[in-house]
């Protein structure tokens, strides 16, 4: 129950909690999928998971139809057109071994 409570202290899965049941814009790097260039793909997602590492999103459209990522990877945003939550997922985000 503590660790919960620290958990939405964290801003990141404090606001990714808020959003739990609910659609949010998933939006990822094209360059994942070998595209070069700033393109990132949006799909509406419901979020059914948060936990201090990471969240899981269920999706009816694209290739992702429930998928998991690393919360490190995420920029939190506004989609304007769906007035909701923007979710950026990009894997050069990830945490690098120091070596």
């Amino acid at each position: 129950m503590l660790q919960k409570l620290i958990d939405l202290r964290s801003s990141k899965v404090g606001e990714l909690t808020k959003w739990l049941g609910k659609e949010v814009t998933v939006s990822w790097s094209s360059a994942s999928h070998g595209v070069i260039g700033p393109n990132w793909m949006a799909y509406p997602c419901e979020v059914v998971e948060v936990t201090e590492y990471f969240s899981t999103f269920n999706s009816k459209q694209g290739p992702r139809a429930h998928q998991s990522e690393p919360n490190a990877w995420f920029t939190l945003s506004w989609d304007a057109r769906g007035n909701r939550l923007q979710i950026y997922v990009d894997p050069e985000m990830k945490v690098r071994p120091p070596w």
